[in-house]
């Protein structure tokens, strides 16, 4: 069988190069090869797609440089909701004259811009298409606008995983936030500053320096990372094109051809597992932001 048939000549030129001589010399020369283009093979509709090997070292490279930067930024936001409760153990409400309900109070306020930028802080993710490039994003709509960045990589059989990934770091930061938070007050005093006010100037300090390092550290998108090769890029975009049921953008095509629509809006209201989930994960927010606001006090037996 004709093998040279169903190889394209770009493909078999770059693939390798043997000088001309005998057939025993032939057997001890090393043949060069380009490792990316030995993986590709043209599949019947004429498109790249990489082998068993190259596919797992591509998902492993996407994971080494987005999931750890994403984890921190899901970690600094549960860390950064902590600190309210360590510093009133550490003596905020005592210093600032508050009762337990106006405490109480401030908590709630807190929690209100949260909820009103979750929903527009995403629409602009969306749009520009970097998690950097929104600030919002690392507060109110950090969970909905992780889980869209990720959506940008990884085609949806894919996604899970990377989900649950970063979501466990909220755990993580419960787990040593009261510590580092009993490091921190030890400050005070320091250019006059009470302890429980170092807790928000330098945890605050570094989720700021944080998200400015993202902005450099995190690509866009596929196609602006400068750790994938060029046939790697596009077949990790045709992949997750292809998990979503979509086309590749072919040249000429114009960007943005998926527009919002607000029929779309009433569709996914008319949902009930919408609505189910909504349920759930409120639920779930009760519980979790009750922990996170009320444990140290009640551990400390001030309510």
């Amino acid at each position: 069988m004709d093998i040279t048939s169903h190889v394209s000549p770009a493909f078999s030129s770059s693939c390798y190069t043997v000088s001309p001589s005998s057939p025993a010399s032939i057997q001890s020369e090393k043949i060069s090869v380009d490792v990316l283009t030995l993986s590709q093979t043209v599949n019947s509709a004429g498109g790249l797609s990489l082998d068993t090997n190259a596919h797992s070292k591509v998902w492993r490279r996407i994971d080494i440089h987005i999931i750890p930067v994403v984890a921190m930024f899901y970690l600094l936001s549960f860390l950064d909701r902590t600190n309210l409760a360590n510093a009133r153990v550490a003596g905020l409400q005592a210093d600032l004259g508050l009762s337990n309900y106006q405490y109480c109070i401030a908590l709630t306020v807190t929690f209100i811009p949260y909820i009103i930028i979750e929903i527009p802080s995403n629409l602009v993710l969306k749009k520009r298409l970097h998690i950097g490039s929104n600030p919002t994003s690392s507060k109110g709509g950090v969970y909905p606008g992780l889980v869209l960045y990720l959506s940008f990589w990884y085609p949806r059989h894919q996604l899970q995983r990377r989900i649950s990934a970063f979501f466990s770091t909220a755990s993580l930061s419960g787990a040593f936030s009261s510590l580092l938070a009993y490091g921190i007050i030890n400050l005070d005093g320091v250019a006059n500053h009470p302890g429980w006010a170092w807790i928000f100037i330098l945890e605050g300090l570094f989720t700021v320096l944080f998200g400015i390092f993202a902005f450099w550290a995190l690509p866009r998108n596929p196609e602006d990372a400068r750790w994938l090769s060029e046939g790697e890029r596009k077949w990790v975009v045709r992949m997750v094109l292809e998990g979503e049921g979509k086309e590749e953008k072919k040249d000429g095509d114009e960007e943005g051809e998926e527009r919002f629509k607000w029929e779309q809006v009433g569709r996914v209201f008319a949902a009930p597992q919408m609505w189910m989930l909504a349920v759930l994960f409120f639920l779930n927010g009760v519980c979790s932001l009750f922990t996170i606001a009320f444990a140290n006090s009640l551990l400390k037996r001030d309510f």
